[in-house]
């Protein structure tokens, strides 16, 4: 696509993006061929788009959005440490930890949700107008988290500490939750077309799927 062509926003704007997101052809070699292993994407990640003249071409589509989320850490981080290693990254760092610890507790909420869901489908006996005939003898909670929130072991840790100083879900007393399974678009997308095939193959539940 033109990268000019039908967008309101001045040039300089978007060149100074390209400048941060692209690579031409022969600095994409020149980085690629700089990697230690063949494997490696480094490149790729850090610059998803090629730039052809105003012509660009996305390389990868998933590096692209974790590259415009995930990925602006970097760009914050770098940038302050070229102006002041002493002062700005620091500063940065602890900045991105507050934004990551009340993004966790936004999932502790949609938790806390879940959890008074899980509770009234256990309940016994069931209310009248509920769709079960009997108490749900398991219940696999399953929350859709944004791309821009990092899942990784130490976000992952302080969900569960939260939820366990909480008893919420897999942590309420004797309740047959199982863990929470935080899952994003694409992996959500993921299970649905392999529950297809798993399903007709071995029987296998879309739950079933989840748990494993």
């Amino acid at each position: 696509m033109d990268a000019f062509a039908g967008i309101p926003i001045e040039r300089p704007i978007i060149e100074a993006y390209l400048g941060l997101f692209a690579s031409t052809p022969d600095e994409l070699a020149a980085k690629l061929d700089a990697c230690p292993g063949s494997w490696q994407m480094l490149p790729i990640q850090e610059r998803p788009l090629l730039r052809v003249g105003d012509v660009i071409l996305v390389l990868d589509e998933q590096y692209l959005i974790e590259r415009a989320t995930q990925g602006l850490y970097w760009f914050v981080h770098d940038h302050e440490r070229d102006l002041d290693s002493k002062r700005g990254r620091p500063r940065w760092n602890n900045a991105h930890a507050a934004m990551v610890e009340l993004r966790v507790e936004d999932q502790l909420h949609k938790a806390e949700q879940l959890d008074v869901t899980a509770a009234n489908l256990l309940s016994d006996p069931q209310p009248a107008n509920s769709p079960l005939t009997a108490p749900a003898p398991r219940i696999l909670p399953v929350a859709i988290r944004g791309g821009q929130f990092p899942l990784n072991p130490v976000t992952r840790r302080h969900i569960e500490d939260a939820l366990q100083q909480k008893g919420l879900l897999h942590y309420r007393s004797g309740a047959p939750i199982t863990r929470i399974a935080l899952l994003d678009l694409e992996e959500l997308e993921l299970c649905e077309s392999l529950y297809e095939s798993l399903y007709e193959s071995r029987g296998l539940t879309l739950p079933q799927l989840i748990a494993q």
